[in-house]
């Protein structure tokens, strides 16, 4: 299955927050572990609407698909806010790195159950996204190859602040110190403020199928 069409099939790159908004002091960053999916599945369904056929799912399915993507070549950025007494509250995060679709066409094979059973609950959500899915394969032809690393998805739960922005140039340096050559990623056509904050943060159009764009940044 194609970058593409897994894509489609899952999930779309959200950024809430333009880059030049303003990073709070008690914000911080670090990689997520096993006992942050908790917080994970919340903030995804606090940053997607209802509308979106992953917010759908049940909190442990999401859990169990951000696990995927904790170490061996992808990572999960957390951004956390300190509220006293050495208590952390997570606001957002951005999962990225190499291997993104294999991970996301495993967990759709392990968590077929659970995505049926999402399904029949949520009818009209599941033909929309069934209905995409066919208009993909119908519409798929020559296109740009994607680069290995990909930014698969930031969201945040927390509008304002730059959080997101943040995220973004987090991850941006990041891989700049991996020696990774080129990130890429996939937003929606109609997602004008995330396009604009990638466009702002160096990346390119490279391509556009089935209303979304990739998108390129030389990390070099």
């Amino acid at each position: 299955m194609s970058l593409h069409r897994c894509w489609l099939l899952f999930v779309n790159l959200r950024v809430p927050e333009v880059l030049t908004g303003l990073d709070a002091p008690s914000l911080h960053l670090r990689l997520a572990t096993a006992a942050d999916l908790p917080d994970l599945a919340r903030i995804h369904k606090e940053a997607y609407s209802s509308n979106h056929f992953t917010a759908l799912l049940p909190n442990a399915t999401l859990e169990r698909y951000y696990g995927y993507f904790l170490g061996d070549g992808s990572e999960v950025l957390l951004a956390v806010q300190q509220v006293g007494d050495g208590a952390e509250a997570a606001l957002g995060f951005a999962v990225y790195g190499q291997g993104i679709p294999e991970r996301i066409a495993l967990f759709k094979r392990e968590a077929s159950q659970d995505i049926l059973m999402t399904s029949i609950r949520h009818p009209f959500s599941a033909f929309r996204k069934l209905t995409a899915a066919l208009c993909s394969r119908l519409t798929a032809g020559a296109a740009h190859n994607p680069t290995d690393f990909l930014l698969l998805s930031i969201a945040v739960s927390h509008k304002g602040g730059g959080i997101g922005g943040r995220l973004l140039r987090a991850m941006l340096a990041g891989a700049l110190k991996a020696n990774v050559k080129t990130v890429g990623l996939y937003v929606n056509a109609d997602n004008l403020n995330a396009i604009n904050a990638y466009f702002a943060a160096g990346f390119a159009l490279r391509d556009y199928r089935s209303g979304q764009f990739y998108m390129e940044a030389n990390c070099e």
